[in-house]
């Protein structure tokens, strides 16, 4: 049976809300608690995998699509966006505040940050250092 997964966050809860493809019809199967203010949602389709950004908390929760079982990633601070590479199964978290990129590998959970760095200001904007 072929089953097409939706995932809508609302304030602290994630609804998970699965579908048949051919209806359209959805139905409320369970939720699952995040972390604190919720603020973007990524699916791999690949590996059945709901990835949670958690503002608030600095980290995301991994909700697994098949038995929605949870894990929390730690991040950097105040993570924002996030992007899913489902060929290679890497998850790249943009930490607002930290300047910086938590890299997550989808097989193991295990982390990798890789920290930015900020252009030079002058008084005119940022400054070529070409």
């Amino acid at each position: 049976m072929s089953r097409t997964i939706t995932a809508r966050s609302l304030i602290t809860t994630l609804l998970l809300l699965v579908g048949a493809a051919s209806c359209g019809a959805q139905t409320l199967l369970t939720t699952v608690s995040t972390g604190s203010n919720p603020t973007a949602v990524a699916l791999n389709a690949t590996t059945n995998k709901i990835y949670v950004v958690n503002k608030n908390s600095n980290n995301v929760t991994v909700v697994d699509g098949a038995t929605y079982n949870t894990t929390t990633v730690l991040t950097g601070a105040a993570p924002d966006a996030i992007a899913v590479n489902p060929v290679t199964n890497k998850i790249y978290v943009a930490n607002g505040s930290a300047n910086s990129v938590t890299v997550i590998d989808g097989a193991t959970n295990r982390t990798t940050t890789v920290s930015g760095r900020r252009a030079p200001v002058g008084p005119t904007g940022p400054v070529d250092r070409a």
